[in-house]
């Protein structure tokens, strides 16, 4: 049976920080919803393997860096990367972001 959910029935937010849910892992693909608040922030970093990954910003603007260029994101968006390239995202407003990894880390 397939896996069905609302991005909003699965959605949080935390004052403190951004959160991540997992919402798909196997051997073939890792997803993963993060939700920041305005001015939260995942920090520039990297992983020293050879993967994809897709940012698909589903609500909100932001601001995604990539090997210290900084591009604005909004609703609608799709980045694809490799993750060994330093990337981090900024929330400007309240954002979701689903990110897809193949092959998973």
């Amino acid at each position: 049976m397939a896996e069905h959910f609302h991005i909003d029935d699965i959605a949080s937010f935390s004052t403190e920080k951004m959160t991540v849910k997992i919402t798909h892992d196997s051997i073939n693909f890792r997803q993963l919803l993060f939700c920041f608040m305005a001015g939260q922030e995942l920090p520039v970093h990297s992983h020293d393997v050879d993967s994809e990954i897709i940012f698909a910003i589903m609500d909100g603007e932001g601001i995604l860096i990539e090997e210290g260029k900084e591009v604005e994101v909004k609703k609608g968006d799709i980045v694809i990367g490799q993750v060994r390239i330093p990337h981090g995202i900024r929330a400007v407003s309240d954002l979701k972001v689903l990110v897809t990894i193949t092959p998973p880390l």
